[in-house]
């Protein structure tokens, strides 16, 4: 491969293991579901085919592009934002593929790739016996099915000193899994979306597995998953229509009035009001991060003040439960709350670019970084590290 180009020589130093160890099976209870099943994850970090995934997944990025799916919580927040409000008048309901990962179809998702990496696959391989005579099309495409095989169904992995080598889905804990898994289901929408769209689907989103639906309000929800359901045998959706006109997806809980969706923080029924204790020996920069976290997505999730208030509020009640002073807290949500309108002063200038230059420029900058490791011992380290950035300064100012 990297003789005929198709793997540069830092790809093939990347890719090819130097010691490497036998991936893992666990799993995580999932106990907000009934029976509290298991979430399966092969711990592949340090396995022979890890570094060779997550090269294919750098390369296989481009493929997940797709106006229905979101990055994150705050890609569905400006996507809730820019909303109709003539879509008020209809339902929400979410479609969740069960067990996706483990139910991926390999091989076909990996003729997806080849399909829309190299087009269809040409004669080569059935009437040309002798491969260095193929066409380059068909050899890189030979190669790449290759290197996917290798990184998906060549896995193996350890459970109760037993050993097991995976034939179909995608291990959750492999870098390749969550793109694979897109792969797929964009092709699913991509297949099926003008049959929603006639049985009455006016609005679709989808972050990995769950999707945020707006229907119709005379739409019958069950011919919806049968279409769903109808592509592939092992790909099968479960649905969950709003109640009281309200509808949870992700961490947000969006609620329908009469004038616009209104969207709060949702936390599941199992939430046990536990976070980082005040107590816990970390560093103080943990503690202030566990509260500026919350305050962020108190922000930016809260589609009004009242309910960033009612949030904030939520804030001071859990940290207090965990120890943590008031003045300590109070702090921390003022100090976040000053980021934001201050960004936000920014973006509403014509400064924007500028500032966007700026930030690129300080990309650009490369910094020559290097980590020390120390035991943690509250006052002594944090006296230490001063120390060492003394001694930094003098040495590289």
């Amino acid at each position: 491969m990297k003789k005929r180009g198709f793997l540069s020589e830092n790809e093939l130093k990347q890719v090819t293991p130097c010691g490497s160890h036998c991936a893992r099976l666990y799993g995580l209870p999932k106990v907000h579901k009934t029976g509290i099943p298991l979430r399966p994850v092969i711990s592949s970090i340090g396995s022979y085919n890890y570094r060779l995934a997550k090269l294919l997944a750098a390369k296989l990025q481009p493929l997940r592009k797709n106006k229905y799916i979101l990055k994150d919580t705050f890609d569905f927040i400006e996507s809730i934002k820019k909303l109709n409000p003539t879509l008020l008048k209809h339902r929400m309901v979410s479609f969740d593929v069960t067990s996706l990962f483990t139910k991926v179809p390999l091989s076909y998702t990996i003729n997806l790739i080849l399909d829309k990496m190299y087009g269809p696959e040409h004669y080569c391989p059935k009437f040309i016996k002798v491969k260095s005579d193929w066409c380059s099309k068909c050899l890189n495409r030979h190669d790449m099915k290759t290197l996917l095989d290798i990184a998906t169904s060549d896995t193996h992995f350890s459970f109760n000193n037993l050993h097991y080598q995976q034939h179909n889905g995608v291990a959750m804990g492999s870098p390749l899994a969550p793109v694979l898994a897109d792969i797929f289901m964009i092709h699913l929408e991509n297949k099926l979306m003008d049959k929603l769209k006639k049985a009455g689907v006016l609005w679709y989103k989808r972050y990995v597995d769950d999707t945020f639906v707006i229907i119709r309000k005379k739409a019958k929800i069950n011919n919806i998953k049968k279409i769903l359901n109808s592509l592939h045998k092992d790909i099968q959706f479960t649905s969950v229509q709003e109640q009281n006109n309200e509808l949870s997806f992700l961490d947000v809980l969006v609620r329908r009035n009469n004038k616009r969706f209104e969207t709060s923080v949702y936390r599941k029924p199992t939430y046990t009001n536990l976070l980082l204790k005040w107590s816990s020996f970390v560093p103080k920069s943990y503690k202030i991060s566990a509260i500026s976290c919350m305050v962020y997505r108190a922000i930016h999730i809260s589609s009004s003040f009242t309910i960033m208030h009612k949030e904030f509020q939520f804030i001071r009640d859990i940290t207090k439960l965990n120890g943590y002073p008031k003045y300590f807290v109070e702090c921390q949500i003022r100090h976040t709350l000053n980021r934001y309108i201050e960004k936000q002063s920014i973006l509403n200038k014509d400064i924007k670019t500028k500032h966007l230059e700026q930030k690129q420029d300080n990309k650009e900058t490369h910094i020559d970084r290097i980590v020390v490791n120390v035991p943690y011992a509250e006052k002594a380290t944090r006296q230490f590290s001063k120390e060492i950035n003394k001694l930094a300064k003098k040495v590289k100012p």
